[in-house]
């Protein structure tokens, strides 16, 4: 359960918030917990707008906080993550697309990833959009937090110690319903295309509400 803001200071510079909220851990190899989340917060700026094309370009780049509860697999390491986005609209279609370097602080704690995520919808009603993404990350070494060959995906840096090399790749489909000019809500079903095994993905179901002001 988590909450994100996006604040645009100028036109172009924006503040951002992304990670918080509080977990609820079920898992067959945990016992059942909870506790807070990292906070994770930085700021993106677009450096190319073309309008008339519907394309921008934006870098950006977060740090997330070391602060979360480790009952809950946070609070493990403090990580910066550069980041480059791509938006790019033909019409009703949209493809938004992402790449982001995920460097912890002390690599001994950590695993430095490199992840990526595409986004593809149709408004093929007003106000109402399909939606199809497709998620994946690479872990480039491996940690000494913990002895395990599957990591954290995009929930945690946990710092196993044997995942060097290991691609992982999820899908989700859903939709996005905008219910009035400020407030959507939308939906996912996210599943492996990968082994499961590789990481703690199987498959989950996100639901968000958006207000913009």
């Amino acid at each position: 359960i988590a909450a994100q803001a996006r604040v645009a200071i100028t036109e172009r510079l924006g503040f951002i918030a992304t990670k918080d909220g509080y977990s609820m851990l079920r898992a067959d190899a945990l016992p059942e917990d909870e506790g807070w989340n990292d906070l994770a917060f930085g700021f993106k700026y677009v450096i190319y707008a073309d309008k008339a094309n519907d394309l921008l370009i934006t870098p950006g780049i977060r740090y997330q906080m070391g602060n979360g509860d480790g009952e809950v697999l946070q609070g493990g390491v403090q990580e910066f993550s550069p980041f480059l986005s791509i938006a790019k609209g033909f019409g009703d279609f949209h493809i938004l697309a992402n790449i982001t370097g995920r460097i912890p602080l002390e690599h001994d704690r950590g695993n430095d990833i490199v992840q990526w995520d595409v986004h593809f919808d149709y408004e093929v009603f007003p106000g109402v959009a399909p939606v199809i993404e497709f998620h994946g990350l690479h872990y480039l070494d491996d940690g000494d937090a913990l002895p395990l060959s599957v990591g954290g995906l995009d929930y945690a840096n946990i710092g196993s110690g044997d995942v060097e090399g290991s691609t992982v790749i999820w899908m989700g489909a859903g939709a996005r319903v905008k219910l009035t000019p400020n407030i959507s809500v939308g939906s996912t079903f996210e599943f492996a295309l990968t082994n499961r095994n590789a990481d703690i993905m199987d498959n989950r179901v996100t639901v968000d509400v958006t207000l913009t002001w």
